[in-house]
């Protein structure tokens, strides 16, 4: 009886503290968050050349690269608008567009 006190003692005072530091006053660098939207705009323009030299290559076809870079450019302008609205965790929807037009199987 005890150790299930003990033990949940214990969660509680992990899970406040561990809450207290995860609300905290955090400050975000602008200069830091214009260089990371500046990156992430390079990464774009790189990714839609590659995409350019698939199609000159003839590895992909015209209207699937035109569907991807649609894609990518809805995608870059949500990580630009997440950025100019202080939201930070844009990644985690990335390829979200991407993955609707392949068949289930």
């Amino acid at each position: 009886m005890l150790k299930k006190f003990a033990a949940s003692l214990l969660t509680v005072a992990f899970l406040t503290l561990g809450a207290g530091s995860a609300f905290g006053a955090t400050t975000v660098d602008p200069a830091k968050v214009q260089e990371l939207k500046a990156l992430h705009q390079q990464m774009y323009e790189l990714k839609v050349q590659m995409i350019d030299k698939r199609v000159e290559a003839g590895i992909l076809e015209q209207e699937k690269a035109t569907k991807i870079k649609e894609s990518m450019q809805k995608h870059q302008k949500q990580v630009e608008e997440d950025l100019a609205n202080g939201k930070y965790d844009f990644g985690k929807k990335h390829g979200k567009d991407c993955k609707k037009d392949k068949p289930q199987s």
